[in-house]
């Protein structure tokens, strides 16, 4: 809970920083830095994904993204030392493919149906030229973290637990009701059925089960 809190904080603050807001590159570095004390997994792939994201909408300002980088490195990489984190690597269990297969399916039954990410990501493309910067910049780096997170926990944990990807579990909840809503237009009673339809049932989940392990 504390994990996917403080990944909702880091994301917003983001968005400030990103749209320069008063002290906002300054609640990011904070933001991020609580959540690597709560999380010192989840936070790599998702600040290399907000960086990322960072760098490429602001090129001409690139230095200002990278000292914002290294400031919060700075603040973090005692803590990486102190706790040791490379040596709590450990092997994996199971072969490659079953863990992928393992780690497909937590995503798609229990944090975001793969059915609903792919229209996300359709329809993000078909309005790419009409939305506003900043929604443009929210839905892709959701998709984003969605998308890096899978093979990161498919790197680095030892085992396909569905803790590792439950986190992004808001993240996932954003992207379907920005799906839900901004794609019905005006036909709002469609939001409702296609928010029953996932909250109840397990239609959505249904065209991937074909993976089940």
């Amino acid at each position: 809970a504390l994990s996917s809190l403080f990944l909702m904080l880091t994301l917003a603050a983001y968005a400030h920083w990103q749209f320069r807001k008063p002290w906002g590159s300054v609640a990011f570095i904070g933001a991020a830095w609580c959540w690597f004390q709560v999380d010192y997994g989840t936070v790599w792939p998702v600040l290399g994904i907000l960086f990322l994201d960072a760098l490429i909408a602001k090129r001409e300002v690139w230095w200002k993204t990278l000292l914002v980088g290294v400031a919060w490195a700075a603040l973090v990489i005692p803590f990486v030392l102190y706790y040791h984190i490379w040596d709590r690597l450990t092997v994996p269990t199971g072969s490659w493919r079953e863990r992928f297969v393992r780690n497909v399916f937590n995503l798609n039954e229990f944090v975001a149906p793969f059915l609903v990410m792919a229209a996300v990501a359709l329809f993000l493309t078909h309005r790419w030229k009409v939305l506003p910067a900043a929604e443009r910049s929210l839905i892709s780096t959701g998709l984003g973290i969605f998308v890096t997170l899978l093979l990161w926990v498919q790197s680095v944990t030892p085992a396909p637990f569905l803790r590792y990807t439950i986190v992004v579990a808001p993240v996932s909840c954003l992207l379907m009701a920005w799906l839900f809503v901004r794609g019905v237009g005006q036909m709002r009673a469609l939001t409702w059925v296609g928010a029953a339809i996932f909250v109840i049932t397990p239609w959505l989940s249904l065209p991937m089960h074909v993976l089940r392990p």
